[in-house]
């Protein structure tokens, strides 16, 4: 009875089942082939699109290497016409150099004395005659100075001006650029600048290093063209420092560059704690750096960091001098300070009663320097000891052998000896206005307010700056001494051709030596004998040895221990006379 309500149900299922089937249409042989198709058809799109971006991706990869392939082909072009306009440029620059050198010396040649007339071989035309008491003859006259050369600049008062060992740099007002020679007046060249310079100059044995308007300029200190014109991104605060590869220049945004000299891209760059408004020399690995916050910094340019840091009480102004092993320079605390440069450490300061606004000048262990309202200053470099000093005294404006010649109170030229500071004498320079520093040689420049430029050459002081010749060894002469193992030569005739006056040594006749005796047993400190008299060409035998002052010093009374010890050996037969006295017995015998 219960088999069957189960195979009703079983039944039942099997009646559903059924009825759903019938209900699903049947699929005919087009649905089959359209599914095939569509099915295709979806195969066939995924490959065209992969296909497509596989040519897409081949064209962006050879676009890319087209744009590189032309890009390296410029650039190596660009650079290989820079550096063959380089090339042309320098080949022609030291053509036009050795033509400039070849006729100026045939200048030179043809018309001697220059120096005074420079109106035949300058643009600048005659200077005019200027009154003057420095320029009175019997001033010159009487201290033996002399009237180099004068020259005038077409009315320009002269702005700046710079000495070299080479030139005379002299920058007027209408920013003309001119280099003179400093002992003849000669012009070597004159280039117009676009504006005034900012901050004075620099130069290396081969340029001359200055900027004008934010420019930064290389022009060649032989014949006064720009080899490079680069424009900083920054405004500078101070003349350039140039290191090999490099240049420094400070910034009013407090940043100290460095700036490539071929491409001007930054190398790095220093961020003192204030501006800075002096050069900043480099010694070795350090760059100084002088800020007005009154902190003196050594920076390593191998590391890129500071090493130490000095302070002052206030600010400085003026560029650092390296003296040696230190570095000097004036503070606004009224204090000269000399700072050791490879630590920091203070080693001297000197006060001072007025502000010093220009970088001081050291020779031979004294510093030299000139505060305003006060005096010129002479001081020891080792010890910051005051030399001397003269009240009133202005910089230098030339120097001598024995003095130094400074700019005095109201337009006087003062001569000071160089080593008690005593005035000598003093003259008025009126109407001369501008006074040239000059710590290179023994000229004075003076310049009017109307470009009229006079060198006065100070030849009773004058410096001589040849080079000694090597020293020569004085000959032997005949029958002098020569040194051990050294042979002695012949003497040399004094006319030519004539026949010496002396004979040599060697060729005097010579006696024959005795023959030496043999050595006995014990004898090896035995002295060699005695050589016989020699004639009057033959050399004196040598001097005997004196005893070591020790063995000479003995008690009163007593004979002294050197004494004692030649007794022992003349009775033992080994003293310096016992050659001869066996000598005199044998011939006895």
């Amino acid at each position: 009875m219960r088999t069957r309500p189960i195979a009703a149900a079983f039944a039942l299922a099997l009646l559903a089942s059924a009825a759903l089937g019938a209900a699903e249409p049947r699929r005919t042989w087009i649905d089959e082939v359209r599914f095939h198709a569509l099915h295709n058809l979806r195969l066939v799109g995924r490959n065209i699109e992969a296909l497509a971006t596989s040519v897409r991706r081949t064209m962006t990869g050879l676009k890319d290497d087209t744009a590189k392939t032309f890009t390296d082909i410029t650039r190596e072009g660009r650079r290989g016409v820079a550096a063959a306009g380089k090339a042309l440029s320098q080949t022609s620059e030291s053509a036009y150099r050795a033509t400039h050198r070849t006729f100026s010396s045939i200048a030179r040649e043809v018309t001697p004395g220059v120096g005074t007339r420079p109106e035949g071989v300058t643009p600048v035309g005659l200077a005019r005659e200027v009154q003057s008491p420095i320029l009175a003859p019997h001033f010159l006259r009487g201290h033996d100075i002399l009237v180099a050369w004068h020259v005038d600049t077409g009315g320009r008062p002269v702005r700046v001006s710079h000495t070299l060992d080479d030139r005379l740099l002299l920058e007027t007002t209408d920013s003309n650029l001119y280099s003179f020679e400093p002992r003849t007046g000669v012009l070597q060249w004159l280039y117009g600048l676009p504006a005034p310079s900012q901050s004075g100059y620099s130069a290396d044995d081969s340029n001359i290093f200055l900027i004008v308007k934010d420019v930064y300029y290389e022009i060649d200190r032989m014949i006064g063209r720009p080899r490079r014109r680069n424009v900083l991104p920054f405004p500078a605060s101070n003349p350039p420092t140039v290191l090999t590869k490099v240049f420094l220049v400070n910034s009013w945004e407090r940043r100290v560059y460095a700036l490539d000299r071929e491409t001007r891209n930054r190398e790095w760059a220093y961020v003192p704690e204030d501006n800075i408004l002096g050069a900043t020399p480099v010694s070795g690995e350090f760059l100084y750096a002088a800020d007005v916050s009154g902190k003196l910094v050594a920076y390593s340019l191998v590391e890129k960091k500071p090493k130490w840091t000095y302070k002052a009480h206030d600010a400085f102004r003026v560029s650092p001098v390296i003296l040696g092993d230190d570095v000097i320079l004036p503070a606004d605390d009224l204090f000269v300070h000399c700072v050791n440069r490879f630590g920091g450490l203070c080693r001297w300061k000197l006060p001072v009663q007025g502000p010093v606004t220009q970088p001081v000048w050291g020779e031979d262990d004294v510093v030299y320097f000139s505060a305003n309202g006060d005096a010129f200053y002479a001081v020891s470099h080792k010890e910051g000891k005051l030399l001397w000093k003269c009240p009133n005294g202005g910089w230098p404006v030339a120097i001598g052998r024995e003095n130094i010649y400074i700019q005095g109170a109201g337009r006087e030229v003062w001569c000071l000896d160089r080593k008690t500071g005593q005035k000598r004498w003093a003259v008025p320079a009126q109407p001369f206005v501008h006074f040239v520093r000059n710590t290179v040689n023994d000229h004075i420049y003076l310049a009017t307010d109307r470009g009229e430029v006079y060198a006065l050459y100070l030849r009773g002081d004058h410096i001589e700056k040849k080079a000694q010749p090597p020293e020569k060894k004085p000959k032997a002469k005949v029958g002098e001494e020569h040194e051990p193992g050294a042979e002695p030569g012949p003497t040399e005739p004094s006319e030519p051709g004539a026949a010496p006056a002396v004979k040599r040594a060697e060729e005097a006749p010579k006696e024959a030596a005795p023959e030496p005796k043999a050595k006995a047993k014990g004898d090896e400190d035995e002295a060699p004998p005695a050589a016989e008299k020699k004639g009057d060409n033959d050399q004196a035998p040598p001097a005997k040895k004196e005893a070591p002052a020790w063995k000479s010093k003995a008690p009163e009374g007593e004979k002294p221990p050197g004494e004692l010890e030649e007794e022992e050996e003349k009775a033992k037969g080994k003293g310096p006379d016992a050659p001869e006295k066996k000598a005199a017995e044998e011939e006895e015998k």
